[in-house]
């Protein structure tokens, strides 16, 4: 019994972290609505309300890996959790990663989010809010890209739960991870990887 929910528990949280894969996608939405330029139209409302739903599905999903990772941790090691933090730092930081990108997220939700919506609500009778639009819009841009990061970091980490490939292959992932956000946040990654 105890394998079938260790089993049960580590394809709810595959599961989880795949579905979670919204930064990336929020980039090449927000990139390619950048495109248009002004003014504001039928096309903002689409995407903030894209952006709206999907941004707290994607706060349930980072919920539901804290929640099934710690579980996880708790029946391979015996219910030995902070033991495993202390000793197997890849985990420790995976949490860290995971408690940060919550956190990034309710800002998103609950503060930037709010303040988009605020100020299209006010278009187009006071067309001044336009660059105070564009403004947060590009704090949530770059905060998704943060978050993307975070997101490969914690998936490579979480691969090496519990065995490391060595620490020179998870800094040269971190680089690679980088260059990859970077280069989606720049050019939309038109072609996948490419």
């Amino acid at each position: 019994m105890p394998n079938t929910v260790l089993h049960t528990l580590i394809v709810i949280h595959a599961i989880s972290a795949v579905l979670m894969a919204w930064p990336f996608y929020a980039l090449v939405l927000t990139g390619e609505r950048g495109k248009l330029g002004p003014p504001l139209n039928r096309a903002d409302n689409l995407q903030e309300n894209i952006i709206r739903k999907q941004s707290h599905r994607c706060l349930v999903y980072q919920i539901s890996l804290l929640i099934t990772g710690i579980w996880i941790i708790m029946l391979k090691a015996d219910g030995a959790l902070l033991h495993t933090f202390q000793t197997n730092l890849r985990m420790l930081a995976k949490l860290l990663l995971l408690i940060l990108l919550v956190g990034m997220n309710i800002y998103m939700v609950f503060y930037l989010q709010r303040r988009i919506d605020e100020n299209i609500a006010l278009l187009p009778a006071d067309p001044d809010v336009v660059p105070l639009i564009a403004k947060y819009r590009g704090r949530r841009r770059w905060m998704a890209a943060i978050c993307l990061w975070y997101v490969l970091m914690a998936v490579v980490l979480g691969v090496q739960a519990w065995a490391s490939f060595g620490q020179t292959f998870i800094i040269l992932a971190a680089v690679v991870a980088a260059l990859f956000v970077i280069r989606a946040y720049l050019r939309l990654s038109p072609w996948g990887w490419f």
